[in-house]
C-alpha cells in the first residue's frame, strides 16, 4: 500500500491511496470515514432487502465463517447491514460524507465532508452500516461502510483512490482521474492519478513497483520512480518530487537522478528491548546525517514491517557502517513464553538485506529548480 498526502496549501491537503493485493481469490477494500451521511454519485446502487453484507441469508450477527465467541476471526461481515449494492462497477464515481462533529474538534462554522474518489474497476461495490463499539461513551451509533470487491482464482487486485477531506459547499479538486499507463488489468505495477485542483493546479502522481520503467504521465511529463509527484500551473512546472526516482522528462527540462535508493547487508545489530537502537550494515549509505528522517526498510521474513527513522550513519573501524535509529525495539517477542532466558526474537536478522529510498524535492523557479533537502545528487537539464 502506497499512500501520500499532497499539500494544495498550508491548510489543506487530499491523499492518493494505491492499495496493491496478489494471491487469493477474495479481495475485499473497506473504507469508512466519520460519523454522517453519504452521498453516492455516478454510480447506481440497489438496496438488498434482507440479510447482511455476508449474503441476503445471513442474519446480522452470525459468526458463519468461524466459531462462536472469542475464538471469532472471520470476516465479520455479518456486522455490517442496511447494504445497498453495485455489480461490475467501472472507475470514476466518488462517496461524500457529510460529518458530524462527533467529538468537538470542528474549527468555524462550515460544514465538513470527506470525498472519496474510486479510481478502479470491480466486481461489485457496496454501501452498509456498521457499529463502532458503543461500551465507549460517545462513539457514535453507527457509520457508513463503502466496499469494494473483486473474487477469482488467483486474483490480483490494485484500489486507486483519491480522498479528499473540504469545508463548505466546494470541494478543493475540480476534477479526478486515474491515468492509463497501457498496463492489463492484471498487472499491478504501477498506477497513476492527474489532479486538478479550484485554484487551477495540476498534479500528477505515479506510484510504481518497476521504478527503472518511464512511464508517460501526460502534459508533457515522462517519469521513472516509485513515487513521483509533479505539479503544474498551465505549461508552468511549479515542483516535483521523487522517492526512488531515476529520472524526470518534462516540457522545462530533464532531471536525472544519482541514485535511486542505497542498499546494503545486515552484519549486526541493537538486541535489547529498549533503544535507542542501531544497525550496522555493509552498504553504500553515505556517512553523516544527510539520511536523516529518511525511512530504512529492512527485507525481512514479512510477519512485521521493517521500516525505522535513520538518524545518523557512521563509519565504523571494522569497515561496516553504523546506522543510528534512535529510540526503536527490533524485540518482535518471546523465544519462549515458558523460558524468559532464551530471550527475544527480533523482528529481523544478520544477512537480511536493507534500503533507503533517495528523495529529490524541487521548486522551480525562473532560475530553474531549488532544491528542498535532497537525501541524493540529481542533475537538471533546462530544454
Amino acid at each position: 500500500r502506497t499512500l501520500a498526502m499532497i499539500d494544495l496549501s498550508e491548510s489543506e491537503s487530499y491523499l492518493v491511496d494505491i492499495f496493491r493485493i496478489r494471491g487469493g481469490t477474495d479481495h475485499v477494500l473497506s473504507y469508512h470515514a466519520g460519523e454522517g451521511d453519504v452521498a453516492i454519485d455516478g454510480l447506481a446502487m440497489e438496496r438488498q432487502e434482507e440479510g447482511t453484507y455476508a449474503g441476503t441469508d445471513i442474519p446480522f450477527g452470525t459468526h458463519y465463517d468461524g466459531p462462536v465467541g472469542g475464538d471469532y476471526t472471520g470476516s465479520g461481515f455479518a456486522y455490517l447491514y442496511d447494504v445497498s449494492r453495485a455489480a461490475d462497477v467501472d472507475k470514476g464515481w466518488r462517496a461524500d460524507w457529510s460529518l458530524v462533529d462527533t467529538w468537538g474538534t470542528k474549527i468555524g462554522e462550515a460544514p465538513v465532508r470527506v470525498r472519496y474518489h474510486a479510481l478502479s474497476r470491480c466486481d461489485s461495490a457496496a454501501l452498509t452500516f456498521g457499529d463502532p463499539p458503543q461500551n465507549k461513551p460517545g462513539n457514535p451509533r453507527r457509520l457508513r461502510y463503502l466496499l469494494q470487491h473483486n473474487k477469482g482464482a488467483d486474483l490480483g487486485s490494485l484500489f486507486a483512490s483519491v480522498v479528499e477531506p473540504y469545508s463548505g459547499d466546494t470541494p478543493n479538486l475540480a476534477s479526478v482521474e486515474r491515468l492509463d499507463l497501457d498496463l492489463s488489468d492484471d498487472d499491478l505495477t504501477a498506477a497513476a492519478v492527474r489532479t486538478v485542483s479550484v485554484a487551477g493546479r495540476t498534479d500528477l502522481i505515479l506510484s510504481s513497483d518497476d521504478p527503472d520503467r518511464v512511464f508517460d504521465l501526460g502534459s508533457g511529463v515522462k517519469a521513472a520512480g516509485r513515487m513521483v509527484v509533479v505539479s503544474l500551473e498551465g505549461e508552468r512546472l511549479v515542483s516535483a518530487f521523487l522517492l526512488g526516482g531515476v529520472s524526470l522528462e518534462t516540457p522545462a527540462g530533464l532531471l536525472q537522478v544519482a541514485s535511486r535508493a542505497y542498499t546494503g547487508v545486515v552484519c549486526d545489530l541493537y538486541r535489547e528491548e529498549v533503544g535507542p537502537a542501531w544497525v550496522d550494515a555493509r552498504g553504500d549509505l553515505p556517512v553523516g546525517d544527510g539520511l536523516k528522517g529518511s525511512q530504512l526498510r529492512v527485507h525481512n521474513d514479512g510477519l512485521r514491517d521493517a521500516c525505522y527513522t535513520v538518524e545518523r550513519v557512521t563509519a565504523r573501524s571494522d569497515g561496516t557502517l553504523r546506522i543510528d535509529l534512535g529510540d526503536t525495539t527490533f524485540v518482535r517477542g518471546l523465544a519462549s513464553d515458558e523460558d524468559y532466558d532464551q530471550g527475544y526474537v527480533h523482528n529481523f536478522g544478520l544477512g537480511d538485506t536493507l534500503d533507503v529510498q533517495t528523495v529529490v524535492p524541487l521548486r522551480f523557479g525562473q532560475a530553474g529548480p531549488i532544491e528542498e533537502r535532497a537525501t541524493t545528487g540529481f542533475d537538471w537539464k533546462p530544454a
